[in-house]
Order: structure tokens, then C-alpha cells, then sequence
């Protein structure tokens, strides 16, 4: 396949991308959409239902590598009830890739803010998966003030004193978003997921193509992200805490559930502890049979879990 000139490539690849993104838009009834603030180019999608001014916002922050459509099986399950924002971060997706930006976890949360201020978002519910939890976390710490509640799964940005996880693949030099073949993306898969779904060969060469193009932009993002962290003179104690959210998240005086997969290799249910004694009055609970990703792995029991927490946030 890959012998096939890169113009016959490209063309199918964008073939493959439209199709996979106008069914999963009208399964999970939402639509594309562009906000531009500042000097970025947000792309995201929301729900299109009439009566989303009823009711309660959930925005959603996907993780590394990953993009707007991640919550929405998820978005499936919750759209009866909730308004839903889903975005693509600045870097990843189709929202802008600013060259000269550092990749901070603090430069995340000022753009998220940016974004949610401009959209002019209030009383919100908000949910972040990996890199998107570390962002929320960090947010809702600063700014409870524009939070009902925050959503954590599998979230990064916390360590204890032996690192873990993708901060142990990191140290070890290793960085599992940087495919280089057909093996790596394989390999990728089946981190993220406890059992990685079937994907047809169009869609998974489509996907590899993406991450092969995209290999060192990641490598620069992961890279200014974890700056800093993995040193061999690296010492919890002694280390910038702007960088981690060890000391910040002791902040968050809002309801607060982690979801963490059982299976989670990249942000192992050690780091869902780890969070759980920091935030006080905070719910953990530990999804069986599941991988990094629950909102695709396991959207139903995702919802399930959501719906009862925010059920007995009114009582």
C-alpha cells in the first residue's frame, strides 16, 4: 500500500477522514465548529440540539495525540441531558499549532481559558482525559469560580516520588506517540486501550499515516511538557511545582470525580490515588476492564458514572 504515489495516499486519506467524521458527527447528533481568539484557530464540535440553553454545559479536553472526536461516543450517551463542547487543543487536531508557542502545561490552561472565556461559558461541568485532565485540574484550581464540577480520567500531571507510567517511558527515553512504523502504531494501541478496537485497514492506514507525519511535533510538545521532570538530578521536593499540580489541585474547592481505568498503562490507578488524596472531599472510582481512553472504551459506563455523581451533587 505504501507503494502507492503519495497524491493517490493523500487523496484517500482525506477520503477516510470525512466519511469516519460525518458518521461519528451524526451518531453523536453534534457539528463542527471554529471560534477564533486571539491569534488561534479553535476547532471543536458541539451538540445541535434546540434546547441546549436548558441545559448544563460539559466541556470536554481530550488527551496527547488525541482530538475533538474522543468524546463523542461519550457524547452519545449524554446528549439528552447535557450541552457538549468537545475541543481540539492548540497542537493537536485541526485547532492551530503555534511553532513559536512553548508547549507548557501552564501555557494549556491559559488557552483553555482564553477559549471558555470567549465562548463565554459559565456554571460548567468539565471532563479531561490525560493531558485534558491536567489542564482541567489546573483550571479549576485557579478559577473554581466557572466550575460545577471536574471530570478526571486517567489525568496526567501529578507524580510521586518514583515516576510512573508515561513518566516513566519518558525517563527511559521513550516516547510512545512517536510512531515510526505499522509496529509502533500497534504497539501505541494497545497502551492506550486494555483491548484496542478492530479497526478497518483504510481507517488504521489513515491513522498511522497521521502519526507518522505528526512524529516530531510530538516529540517537541512531550518535550516541552515534561521539561525538566525526568533529569537525573530530578527531585519531587525540590522541583518547581508550577510544572506538576501536586501542591495546585490542594486548591479545588468543587465536586470532583476520577475515573481510572484499571488498565490504564500511561496514567496507572496509582496517579487516580495519588489525585484522590490530594482534593479533598474528592470520588475516585477505579472502571473495570478499561484501558487510558474510557470515553471510547467504555462510553456507557463512563456516562453511568458521571450521571450518578452529578445526580448527588443536588443532594
Amino acid at each position: 500500500f505504501n507503494k502507492l504515489p503519495d497524491s493517490f495516499q493523500n487523496t484517500l486519506d482525506f477520503f477516510v477522514r470525512d466519511v469516519q467524521r460525518a458518521a461519528t458527527l451524526v451518531a453523536a447528533r453534534m457539528k463542527q465548529k471554529e471560534l477564533y481568539v486571539g491569534e488561534l484557530t479553535w476547532h471543536y464540535i458541539e451538540s445541535y440540539n434546540n434546547d441546549n440553553r436548558k441545559k448544563e454545559t460539559l466541556l470536554c479536553l481530550h488527551g496527547f495525540s488525541d482530538n475533538k472526536f474522543s468524546f463523542a461516543f461519550l457524547a452519545r450517551e449524554l446528549i439528552k441531558n447535557y450541552h457538549i463542547i468537545s475541543i481540539d487543543l492548540p497542537g493537536f487536531g485541526d485547532s492551530d499549532k503555534p511553532s513559536n508557542s512553548r508547549y507548557s502545561l501552564q501555557k494549556y490552561q491559559d488557552w483553555v481559558l482564553e477559549f471558555i472565556k470567549a465562548k463565554k461559558i459559565t456554571n460548567c461541568h468539565i471532563m479531561g482525559n490525560s493531558l485534558g485532565g491536567a489542564i482541567a485540574a489546573g483550571i479549576a484550581a485557579d478559577h473554581p469560580e466557572l466550575f460545577k464540577s471536574i471530570t478526571l480520567i486517567g489525568a496526567a500531571g501529578v507524580m510521586d516520588e518514583e515516576p510512573v507510567g508515561v513518566y516513566k517511558m519518558v525517563q527511559e527515553g521513550k516516547n510512545v506517540f512517536a510512531v515510526k512504523n505499522m509496529e509502533d502504531f500497534n504497539h501505541l494501541m494497545h497502551t492506550v486501550f486494555r483491548k484496542p478496537p478492530p479497526l478497518p485497514f483504510l481507517i488504521k492506514h489513515y491513522r498511522l499515516r497521521k502519526y507518522l507525519a505528526n512524529r516530531e511535533w510530538y516529540n517537541k510538545v512531550l518535550d516541552e511538557l515534561m521539561e525538566g521532570l525526568l533529569t537525573e538530578s530530578f527531585d519531587l521536593k525540590t522541583f518547581d511545582r508550577s510544572v506538576l499540580l501536586n501542591e495546585k489541585i490542594k486548591k479545588i474547592n468543587k465536586p470532583v470525580l476520577l475515573l481510572w481505568g484499571d488498565n490504564d498503562q500511561l496514567c496507572p490507578p496509582i496517579l487516580g490515588e495519588l489525585f484522590h488524596e490530594l482534593i479533598k472531599n474528592s470520588k475516585y472510582v477505579e472502571m473495570k476492564n478499561t484501558g487510558h481512553l474510557p470515553q471510547i472504551e467504555s462510553p456507557k459506563y463512563l456516562a453511568r458514572e458521571f450521571e450518578k455523581f452529578v445526580s448527588e451533587l443536588a443532594l
